[in-house]
């Protein structure tokens, strides 16, 4: 299952894993400005490439857009952050509703039934709670994924 490199692997998942434990909020705060700078390099380089006939009208563009966007998670990371959670909240939510409206649609019973109304239930209250705390969730998420990824990495440097 693990290839090779996985020491290496291994090594780069538990210092990543540490690092996103140690400091989630300043590592959320990195990667968006990370993010950032490399939308707006991207777009100045369309724009650039726009200007001298090297892309369409379309492409430009989008640079434009691209560089403006770049702009906004370099500037305002935490408005970024925050709109993020609420969006993914936003579809969970709807998700789960509509799972739980179709269970009572259909007057379904039985196991099937019952595991689409606590799945449906919990995909609402997950949407919920990115919806009305986006931060705390981005935090949460990001400490999650750096247990994850410690984990995985022991089992990559145990192969």
């Amino acid at each position: 299952m693990f290839q090779k490199g996985g020491k290496t692997t291994g090594i780069l998942m538990l210092v990543i894993g540490v690092i996103l434990l140690l400091w989630p909020g300043a590592t959320v705060l990195s990667v968006c400005s990370i993010l950032g700078w490399c939308l707006l390099v991207g777009g100045a380089v369309e724009i650039i490439l726009g200007m001298t006939g090297g892309r369409s009208p379309a492409g430009t563009a989008g640079g434009a857009v691209s560089a403006i966007v770049g702009l906004i998670f370099i500037t305002r990371p935490e408005i970024v952050i925050s709109i993020l959670p609420v969006v993914i909240g936003l579809a969970l939510s709807a998700a789960g509703i509509g799972l739980l409206v179709s269970i009572i649609a259909r007057r379904s019973f039985g196991t099937l039934a019952t595991m689409k109304i606590i799945g449906g239930t919990i995909t609402l209250v997950v949407g919920l709670i990115l919806m009305f705390h986006p931060l705390t969730s981005v935090k949460l998420l990001t400490v999650i994924l750096g247990i994850v990824l410690i984990y995985y990495g022991i089992l990559f440097l145990g192969k």
